[in-house]
C-alpha cells in the first residue's frame, strides 16, 4: 500500500493505491546491487602471526575451539585472541596492516576480505600502498591496539569497533582502545559519548569517558605517539621475505558482508561508552 500526492491550487487531496509486492522487490533488488557488487570476486584474507612475547596469548575460532597462538601462524576473519596481563600479540595482514595486540586485551577479526592477488614479489617491508582493494572490520572488545595501515585503495574499507565505538581509516598509525585514542599519524575524527567532534591529527589525542571526552597533556601524548612510531618504525624494516608463503588459499567469500561508510582520508571514533575503571586513562604504550 502507498499513497500519491495531488495537488489542486492550495489544497492537498491524498489517495491511497495498491503496489504490486513485485515493484518493492524490485527495489529492494536494485538497492544492494553495490553491496553485492563490493562482495564480488574478494576472498577471505590472511593474518600471520608474527611475534608473541610473555605469557602466551589463546587463539579462538568462530566454532569455539581455542589453542595457544603461535608464531608463524595463519589465522582468517571469524578468530578471536585474548593476551594475559603481560603478553602482546603481533600481527601482519595482508593488505599490509599492522596490528599489536596488547596486555589484556580481547581483539577479534570479525571481517577481512580481499581481491585476490599473488603475494610472490610483494615487499611488506618497504610497502607503500595496499597491494589489493580489501574490506576490514576489527573489533577490540576488551583493551587496546596499535596500529599501522598503509594508504588504501579507494574502495576499501578499514574499520575498529570497540565498546567506545568505531574507527574508519584509510592509512594511519594511532592507538585506539578502552583509554582513549593517540593519533600517530593521518586524520581521526572523534565522536565522544556525549555527541561532541573533534578532529585529531598527527601527535594529538584525547582521553573517552562517560562525560565525554578527557583531556590528555601534549607531554603524555607525545610520548604515547613517539613510542608507538618507533614501535612500527622497528617492527617493519624487519619482516620477513614473503610472509605469507605456505599461507591457506584465497577461498571465496560467499554472502554478503557488513559494509561501512567511505570516510575519505580520515576516520571516524563514536564513543558510545566506558569500559569500569577505563576513566581517561591514555593507552600505554608496549615494547
Amino acid at each position: 500500500m502507498g499513497f500519491c500526492l495531488a495537488n489542486s491550487g492550495a489544497h492537498a487531496n491524498f489517495r491511497f493505491m495498491k503496489v504490486s509486492p513485485w515493484l518493492f522487490l524490485a527495489v529492494f533488488a536494485f538497492l544492494l546491487q553495490p553491496i553485492f557488487a563490493q562482495e564480488s570476486g574478494m576472498a577471505l584474507g590472511n593474518v600471520k602471526i608474527l611475534e608473541i612475547t610473555g605469557t602466551p596469548a589463546r587463539v579462538s575460532k568462530g566454532d569455539g575451539s581455542s589453542a595457544p597462538a603461535k608464531a608463524g601462524e595463519f589465522i582468517q576473519e571469524g578468530f578471536t585472541i585474548k593476551t594475559a596481563a603481560a603478553s602482546t600479540v603481533t600481527l601482519l595482514m595482508d593488505n599490509g596492516a599492522l596490528v599489536v595486540i596488547q596486555p589484556e586485551t580481547e581483539f577479534s577479526i570479525d571481517q577481512f576480505i580481499t581481491n585476490p592477488f599473488d603475494y610472490e614479489g610483494i615487499e611488506y617491508r618497504n610497502i607503500t600502498k595496499e597491494p589489493s582493494r580489501s574490506v576490514t572490520k576489527l573489533n577490540v572488545r576488551s583493551g587496546d591496539i596499535f596500529l599501522n595501515v598503509v594508504p588504501l585503495d579507494k574502495e576499501s574499507k578499514f574499520d575498529i569497533v570497540t565498546p567506545l565505538g568505531s574507527a574508519g581509516i584509510r592509512g594511519t598509525s594511532l592507538s585506539v582502545g578502552s583509554r582513549g585514542i593517540v593519533v600517530v599519524a593521518g586524520l581521526v575524527q572523534a565522536i565522544s559519548s556525549r555527541g561532541q567532534t573533534q578532529m585529531l591529527g598527527a601527535n594529538t589525542g584525547v582521553g573517552l569517558g562517560s562525560n565525554g571526552f578527557g583531556t590528555l597533556t601534549q607531554s603524555i601524548i607525545s610520548s604515547i605517539a613517539e613510542a608507538v612510531a618507533n614501535l612500527f618504525q622497528r617492527i617493519r624494516p624487519t619482516l620477513p621475505v614473503n610472509p605469507f608463503a605456505g599461507a591457506p588459499p584465497q577461498a571465496p567469500v560467499v554472502g554478503g558482508g557488513d559494509e561501512t561508510s567511505d570516510t575519505g582520508d580520515q576516520g571516524t571514533i563514536n564513543a558510545g561508552q566506558t569500559l569500569p575503571g577505563s576513566g581517561n586513562r591514555p593507552p600505554l604504550p608496549s615494547n
